[in-house]
Formats: structure tokens, sequence, C-alpha cells
């Protein structure tokens, strides 16, 4: 998924209704400020593991992940790694986190794809709902497994799952609230030789 209508709503209402969450944010400055994100979300039935820019959590997101049956939602249409995969989108490329697809090769399990819209309520679900807007999830997949080698496989299936996940942004673009650069042609080209260069130095490291 990506930063759409309101992740954390989303992700109450799973935790309640089906399934823990566990999940993956950034680690805002100042801390406190990350730390009422985390606790806001911890409050709700989410689990959180803080990411800083230029570190993996991966191998504890996989720990974690196989303890217990779980949601596990990714928002990665935006790199923080480092290790972003380069895939076609809205007509250009753009840089898209490779969590989602190698997780789920990890841990040989389903790849889904959620696009989520604002929607304003009538009045009589605002009376019970105490709002004046919800969500709509559009949930796709699972997304097919490409038939290439291991080597391609997370490649591939991020770029099949951004593709599915694009079709759902084309409907309600203003859903889309990234406030920061995605697109490969917007991005320092020299800040993101850096950020190549010091996630493989992490990856050689772990």
């Amino acid at each position: 998924m990506g930063h759409q209508g309101d992740w954390d709503l989303a992700g109450a209402f799973f935790a309640a209704k089906y399934a823990p969450v566990l999940t993956v944010a950034e680690n805002l400055n100042p801390p406190s400020l990350a730390k009422k994100f985390t606790d806001l979300r911890r409050d709700i039935g989410m689990e959180i593991i803080l990411l800083e820019k230029g570190k993996s959590v991966f191998s504890t997101l996989v720990d974690k992940a196989r303890k217990a049956p779980r949601l596990v939602p990714l928002l990665a249409d935006r790199d923080l790694s480092g290790g972003g995969i380069v895939v076609p989108f809205c007509g250009t490329e753009a840089l898209f986190a490779p969590g989602p697809a190698a997780l789920a090769k990890r841990l040989d399990t389903s790849l889904y794809v959620v696009n989520m819209q604002l929607l304003e309520l009538p009045p009589e679900r605002r009376k019970i709902a105490k709002t004046k807007y919800g969500i709509k999830l559009i949930v796709n997949g699972p997304i097919e497994r490409p038939r290439v080698t291991d080597n391609d496989l997370v490649v591939e299936w991020t770029k099949s799952w951004v593709k599915t996940w694009e079709a759902g942004i084309k409907l309600a673009p203003t859903d889309w609230h990234m406030t920061q650069a995605v697109f490969l042609p917007d991005l320092d080209p020299v800040r993101l030789a850096k950020a190549r260069k010091r996630y493989q130095q992490n990856v050689g490291e772990n």
C-alpha cells in the first residue's frame, strides 16, 4: 500500500476485527514526535518497528511476522532504505520499497495490494461514526507470483503490484498524499548514489 486515505484508521479497523497488525514506520525527529505516533498506533492495536533512514529492519520484520498469523501492511511508495527498486510508474519511473515482495518471498506467502480512498459519509453514518469522513479499501490479489528466477523475483513482483496499485491511484489521485519526491527524475542523483552506497554497506555488514 501507499500513502493514501487514512492508514491508521485502516490499521485500527483490521486490528479490532480481523488480526493483529505488524508494520514499519519511519523514526521521525524530534524523538517526542516519533513517540507520539508510535504510542498512538500501539494504542489502536498495531505493533510498530521503527526504521531509521538508510537502515534495514527486514530481519526483525521477518522474525516478528513468523511468530503468529498477522496482517503486515507496508507503506512502500517511498524508498527509505536506499535499496529501492526502479519501477515504471505513471509514465515515468519511481523508486518503490522492496519490502512487500521480499517479505512475501521469504515467508512464502501471498502478496496483496490495497488502495485507499477518503469518503464523505452520509449524515446518518456521521452520527454513528462521530466523524465526517470514512475510508474505502480496495483490495486486489493475491498478486500472481512471477515465474522468474529467485534473483529476479523481488524486482518483478514489485513491478506487478505497483502496476495494480497505479490503477487504483488513477481512480482517486487526490487521495495520494505523498508530499516528497518519489519520481526518479525529481531525485537528487548525488544523494541517491550515497543512499545506495550506504544501503549496500549495511547489507554487507548484516
